[in-house]
This record gives structure tokens, sequence and C-alpha cells, in this order.
């Protein structure tokens, strides 16, 4: 039990460094955090989610950040939980959703309402 303590705090604290690992170990797959998400997470902000959210509701216009979000808006919005069996990509997703729906629940209510009736 002590062993498994000590791995589940290992794991934790990995997951809070900017370790650039990609690692299989059984069911637990550690992928690399792409630049690009980095740089999503980090920019996050009311007005760039406002207008990053305006872009993909067509209420403004889109940047080329806000265009590469659009494309994957749906998928966030419409995908349930993975567990144990999520690809990196939905790992992804899942950060930046993760952010959004507890600093921006207000902008992610707008995408919700966008995609509901699509899922």
């Amino acid at each position: 039990m002590a062993i498994l303590k000590h791995l589940l705090l290992v794991m934790v604290i990995f997951s809070f460094t900017d370790l650039s690992l990609s690692v299989n170990v059984g069911w637990w797959n550690k992928c690399k955090l792409e630049a690009k998400v980095k740089l999503v997470l980090k920019t996050m902000n009311e007005n760039t989610v406002a207008a990053v959210v305006d872009c993909i509701v067509g209420l403004g216009e889109c940047d080329p950040t806000g265009e590469e979000i659009k494309i994957h808006a749906k998928d966030a919005v419409c995908s349930g939980r993975c567990g144990r069996h999520c690809t990196c990509d939905q790992i992804q997703y899942r950060l930046v959703v993760r952010k959004m729906k507890k600093e921006y629940s207000d902008q992610w209510f707008r995408l919700e309402n966008k995609f509901k009736y699509t899922c």
C-alpha cells in the first residue's frame, strides 16, 4: 500500500512539472504537452477567451488560434470522459476544457449552447 501511495505521489509531481517525457507504464500513459496547447493555456484571459468563443459561435473574427480551436471545439464540448483510455489528443483537449470550465464558465456555457443539439 505504501508503494502505491508513493507511485501516486510521483505521478502527481510529474503532472505538475514540465517534464517532456513520453512514457508508457502499464495502463498509465504520459503524453507530452504540445507547444500550441501550452501557449493556449498560458494566454487564456477574459479577453482572449471571449474573442475565441466569439469566433467559434460566429459573432467575431477568427485569428489563427481561433481557427485552430474552432476545428476541435465541437469534439471538446461533445466528448465525454475517457478515463484510462484517453488518447494524447483527448488529454490536450481536456486540459483546456478543464481550465475553461473552472475560470471562464460563462464562456464555456456559450460553447455548450452552440453545440448542445448537435452532439
